[in-house]
């Protein structure tokens, strides 16, 4: 990697390295909403189940009384209704528990990438109530196209020492993507471990 290309890195890591991240949940929605955008997610016309999921998706956690439609939107033909629903799960979020084991297969499984990233983030706004889905995120961190989705969902749900070895090696694979790489110096960081986030970041420069 070219020195240029290594200070690019570390300027794109930086914000993620000493800021909290935060995620946020959409505009709220009230129950008659919610329960129209339920009944639409059995439109046949994709495009109508599309619009239902992401308007779910914006509700956040006042959409909680669809975690069900949309854990079985999970298995929807059309890729992007999956993604939405994937979306709207991780915005519900702990309310949404029931959906981990549903959303562990999309990240695995799914044929479309945007889905399995958005349920690998969506494990991690449930937080707690995913726990049992660690070991699925940990290999994921080996996934270039899964790892910034994986390490941020690690460090929510948190986990010990072993997580944040593997976040350290994909730091210094200089082979992964930019993004991966910045991705778990964040996840270093939101483990506490600040002091490592940023001597790793000046390894970088000075490779």
């Amino acid at each position: 990697m070219t020195k240029k290309a290594s200070i690019g890195l570390v300027l794109m890591a930086l914000p993620l390295a000493l800021l909290s991240g935060c995620g946020g949940a959409g505009a709220g929605g009230n129950g008659a909403e919610t329960s129209r955008w339920i009944e639409q997610l059995k439109d046949p016309a994709a495009q109508k189940r599309q619009e239902a999921a992401a308007a779910l998706a914006r509700s956040g956690p006042a959409a909680k009384a669809a975690v069900a439609p949309l854990t079985e939107a999970l298995k929807d033909s059309d890729d992007y209704v999956r993604m939405y629903a994937a979306e709207a799960l991780g915005q519900i979020g702990s309310e949404a528990a029931a959906a981990v084991p549903a959303l562990v297969l999309v990240m695995q499984k799914d044929s479309y990438g945007t889905a399995r990233s958005q349920a690998a983030l969506a494990l991690g706004h449930i937080g707690a109530g995913a726990r049992s889905a660690v070991p699925v995120l940990m290999e994921a961190l080996s996934d270039k196209t899964l790892v910034e989705a994986a390490a941020a969902s690690r460090e929510r749900i948190g986990e010990g020492p072993a997580a944040a070895k593997r976040l350290t090696s994909v730091v210094k694979d200089a082979t992964a993507r930019p993004e991966a790489r910045g991705a778990a110096i964040m996840g270093l960081k939101r483990a506490g471990d600040r002091k490592e986030a940023v001597a790793l970041m000046i390894s970088i420069v000075e490779d």
